[in-house]
């Protein structure tokens, strides 16, 4: 067999990247009307299946650094879809949790989430969209174990709900 990279080794980044783009683009077109984007979008996500987080769990539970977690948070608290427990300015340690409004545009845009992936998909069976999680969640432990990712105390909650995803796609795929 041949040693040299393949054409698809070379460019798989970029389709990757092509198509996480994408899938940014028609989101942010979609929770536009609720002056969000796609980033906004995981904050409320991650809220909405662990609501309560701190500051530094949340940043945890997505694998995001501290400091863009305070700006969305900021940003969401100031829109009115997550509040926080604080019982002085002064506080650094508090929970946010989503408002009702933030639940209910979380509940949205999962639904709309759900929709685009059936349209993204639509071309593939079931069974080869749980392949491609599957994959996905392997190659993403890989290169956060081949980087020695300093998410020591627990895996970013993306690989983490696997059986979640599963158990949503299932339904909805």
């Amino acid at each position: 067999m041949d040693d040299r990279p393949t054409y698809w080794d070379m460019f798989l980044p970029t389709l990757l990247d092509r198509l996480s783009f994408h899938m940014h683009k028609d989101l942010d077109e979609r929770v536009k009307k609720y002056g969000l984007n796609s980033h906004h979008v995981q904050y409320l996500m991650a809220l909405s299946i662990h609501d309560g987080q701190t500051l530094v769990g949340l940043s945890k539970f997505l694998d995001i650094d501290n400091g863009n977690t305070h700006r969305v948070v900021k940003f969401l608290k100031e829109n009115g879809f997550v509040y926080d427990d604080r019982k002085d300015l002064k506080s650094k340690k508090y929970h946010i949790f989503l408002t009702e409004r933030g639940r209910q545009v979380a509940e949205e845009i999962r639904n709309a989430i759900s929709e685009l992936n059936r349209q993204y998909f639509s071309e593939l069976s079931n069974d080869e969209v749980r392949a491609i999680r599957k994959v996905s969640y392997t190659a993403v432990g890989k290169v956060l174990q081949v980087q020695e990712d300093p998410v020591k105390d627990g895996t970013p909650y993306y690989i983490r709900l696997g059986s979640f995803s599963d158990v949503q796609n299932d339904q909805g795929a």
